[in-house]
């Protein structure tokens, strides 16, 4: 298949899963600043295993959460225009097309601990077959927002990650992808307690598993 890049657009760990509140005993603010850690760190390692997946670019101004990514073998840079996710991911999207010059880019939410390398890989391989300069995304289980927006080798990147993003990326004439059997995951990002229960369910990474051991055997 055609090689991609993953962007992972990824907030200060400080500021990150303010919804995010859970019954654990360890659970306090530097908690919940490594758990967001996590969740990105399993993130990271699923694309990175994907076979079409040759890149994976991370957006982020956290000293941490730059060091921690750049060791799972994620290309890091600084979020320069710090005006919030797309323009984060528009940025992300430049440097890419800069370094790798004509690959596909998928924009991937930094929360999605439950995803595997096969559900990312089917989903890019979708994105494959789609017209030419059509762009795809994935919306999340909720069915208003969106998971991943991919833009192969010749389409518009046009991100409208945010409230209504799934409506927005239609509007824009993305094709919506990611709805077959085993790709649950790929849609299940991590907000609420609610949430991350739902991606236990469907079986979390390696990271989010032992911060979570952590926090509730501190």
């Amino acid at each position: 298949g055609v090689p991609w890049c993953v962007l992972l657009p990824v907030k200060r760990l400080a500021s990150a899963k303010s919804r995010l509140n859970l019954d654990l005993p360890g659970f306090t603010g530097q908690g919940r600043a490594e758990l967001a850690l996590a969740l990105a760190r399993d993130t990271c390692a699923a694309a990175l295993a994907a076979p079409r997946a040759a890149h994976v670019l991370a957006i982020t101004d956290d000293a941490v959460a730059t060091a921690s990514l750049s060791e799972a073998g994620a290309v890091v840079i600084a979020d320069l225009p710090e005006a919030g996710i797309n323009a984060a991911l528009l940025h992300g999207f430049n440097e890419a097309q800069r370094r790798w010059p004509g690959i596909g880019v998928a924009a991937m939410s930094c929360d999605l601990a439950a995803a595997t390398p096969e559900a990312i890989d089917q989903v890019l391989a979708e994105t494959e077959g789609l017209d030419i300069g059509v762009a795809g995304f994935v919306a999340d289980a909720q069915g208003t927002g969106t998971t991943m927006y991919l833009a192969p080798h010749s389409a518009p990147f046009a991100p409208s990650f945010g409230p209504h993003s799934r409506a927005l990326h239609a509007a824009g004439g993305a094709i919506e992808l990611g709805r077959g059997a085993g790709l649950a995951s790929l849609r299940r990002d991590i907000d609420t307690a609610v949430d991350l229960w739902d991606a236990q369910r469907l079986g979390v990474g390696q990271y989010t598993r032992a911060v979570l051991d952590a926090l509730a055997h501190p």
